[in-house]
């Protein structure tokens, strides 16, 4: 079960950075995945602790835009 619950989110994740024209999954990416529907569907657990203390995708997607502004994750190791 969170063997499958892990590739799931790791699935989202992709999904997540190929929607943000990134190159390679960060730590954003993998918190959008617990925090978009299919996570919540996928019952991922952190979704619901993230969700628990407020923290929403739009949220987190508006944090992102303004700490990133038009940055991508282009390499292994970004800042």
């Amino acid at each position: 079960e969170r063997q499958r619950a892990l590739e799931a989110n790791n699935n989202l994740a992709a999904a997540q950075a190929d929607a943000l024209k990134d190159r390679f999954v960060s730590a954003e990416h993998i918190l959008l995945a617990m925090l978009s529907d299919e996570g919540e569907r996928d019952r991922v657990r952190a979704s619901a602790v993230l969700r628990g203390v407020g923290l929403t995708k739009d949220l987190l997607l508006s944090a992102l835009a303004e700490l990133r502004g038009n940055q991508r994750v282009d390499t292994e190791e970004p800042e």
